[in-house]
């Protein structure tokens, strides 16, 4: 019966490295995605079957699905790292048992990218287990040998077979019939999906996680390092810290509001470049260093002091002075893209900013709850990866072009050409009324897509070429 269990899964394997290999071999991302996604989900339940399904486990599979329809719909690189972030969070929450996302996408990394290596080093290099004489040999071994029976032996002919043609021209022609390229591509399928199916979890990692708390506790502290007035004084020296940290960031406020209300950015002391973009970048770094201070602070007995009241009402007010910082950038960011167009780069800010108002809202429920800080760094990596899956629907190129040519004093055309396929119709339209300059580098970048829109098969059809070739079609 194990030995059937066996065959099976190694029977899976192979089918699922061929069925990987047909959907993506020079293939873009599109239809294929949900395809794999329907193959690999099952796979992945079939290889481990996993009794405790969570709610956890109900989200990985369900941001899989909806981020495989973002690819499908708008083919963007967000879409498409969604796509892969949700696959390995559902892969490592089907064999360990983890709240956060974290440690759920090293232990699957690691697996992914380790596993082929580490089951040689294991089964063939390490040194052979002690057996009795009456202990059958283990059906894990076996399947192995089985495996490598075969594999060795065509990765090996594979490697030659390209060092001969390269050395022989005669030869290469020869062999025309084989596809090194495909070959390639389909080992470095199988090595992914070995990982995926044989999987090597973090133990330390993992056995460290379960050993965290998700509230603080009070610890009685002892020995020589140990003294009785220790948490008087960092309590403190915690008052003094955030006091001397709220009046100076209230005094930054102070300046920075009435710069902005004097308009001192329109005289020759200050450009936009100096005042919004180099400040947007130094005051994210406070931003970190300032969550990373509440956190130092209330990492243990001092949530207990009973003499504590100064030192948390200050670390709250330093908490929301920090988020009225954020609404600063935010504002100041605008200004930026009002001047000079909008970027990923300048969305990219929006983003931090977002997940560092979410950070900020969690430290304050830290310190007030008594969470402990791996707890806060498991929520706001859950924050992260839904902001991610959100972000993968989003039609990124398309929104840049529109704002940038409706708002922007000075569009720069050099950005948008560089943006994808999808901003193509919008382009046209530009080119119709003839207001667009370098007409030639957009029908370079109209030829490209044609191209490569002919070579594709249904497998990469995606909603965001096929509106773009639509446009194309009807302006002829």
């Amino acid at each position: 019966m194990k030995k059937q269990k066996t065959d099976s899964k190694i029977i899976s394997y192979i089918l699922a490295v061929l069925a990987c290999s047909f959907l993506f071999y020079q293939q873009k991302f599109g239809v294929n995605s949900l395809l794999f996604t329907a193959l690999f989900l099952p796979l992945i339940v079939f290889t481990h079957k996993k009794t405790n399904y969570s709610f956890r486990t109900g989200f990985y599979l369900v941001g899989s699905i909806l981020s495989a329809i973002a690819v499908t719909g708008t083919n963007s690189s967000l879409s498409i790292i969604s796509f892969f972030v949700f696959l390995l969070l559902f892969l490592a929450d089907s064999f360990i048992i983890s709240s956060s996302p974290l440690t759920l996408l090293t232990n699957s990394l690691y697996s992914v990218i380790c596993a082929p290596i580490l089951t040689i080093i294991k089964k063939l290099i390490g040194e052979p287990q002690k057996q009795s004489a009456n202990t059958p040999p283990s059906r894990g071994n076996l399947s192995v040998l089985k495996a490598t029976t075969i594999g060795i032996p065509f990765i090996i002919f594979i490697l030659f077979s390209s060092l001969y043609a390269g050395s022989n021209p005669a030869f290469s022609n020869f062999i025309t019939f084989i596809s090194f390229e495909w070959l390639s591509f389909t080992l470095w399928m199988a090595l992914l999906l070995f990982g995926a199916m044989h999987f090597y979890a973090l133990k330390t990692w993992n056995n460290w996680e379960n050993k965290q708390k998700s509230t603080i506790t009070r610890t009685k502290k002892t020995g020589t390092n140990f003294h009785p007035l220790g948490l008087k004084y960092e309590a403190r020296m915690g008052v003094i810290l955030f006091l001397s940290l709220n009046v100076l960031l209230t005094l930054f406020h102070a300046v920075d509001i009435n710069y902005l209300l004097n308009g001192a950015m329109d005289t020759d002391q200050f450009t936009y470049s100096e005042y919004v973009h180099q400040g947007v970048y130094t005051l994210i770094i406070s931003i970190l260093l300032a969550i990373g201070i509440i956190l130092y602070f209330f990492r243990g007995n001092l949530n207990f002091y009973r003499q504590k009241g100064l030192v948390q009402k200050l670390a709250y007010a330093w908490v929301i002075q920090n988020i009225i910082l954020v609404a600063g950038i935010v504002y100041k960011n605008g200004l930026y893209i009002n001047e000079y167009s909008l970027t990923y780069k300048r969305i990219g800010v929006y983003v931090y900013l977002l997940l560092a108002c979410i950070g900020l809202i969690t430290t304050f429920f830290k310190i007030k709850k008594l969470h402990s800080t791996w707890r806060l760094i498991t929520t706001n990596s859950w924050a992260a990866i839904t902001v991610l899956l959100i972000a993968g629907f989003i039609p990124w190129d398309i929104w840049i072009t529109q704002y940038n040519l409706q708002n922007s004093k000075e569009v720069d055309y050099d950005y948008l050409y560089h943006l994808s396929d999808a901003n193509i119709p919008l382009l046209i339209t530009l080119q119709d009324e003839e207001k667009l300059p370098e007409e030639h580098r957009l029908n370079q970048k109209i030829e490209r897509f044609r191209s490569s829109y002919e070579d594709q098969s249904w497998l990469s059809w995606n909603y965001q070429d096929y509106a773009t070739a639509k446009a194309l079609k009807n302006h002829e």
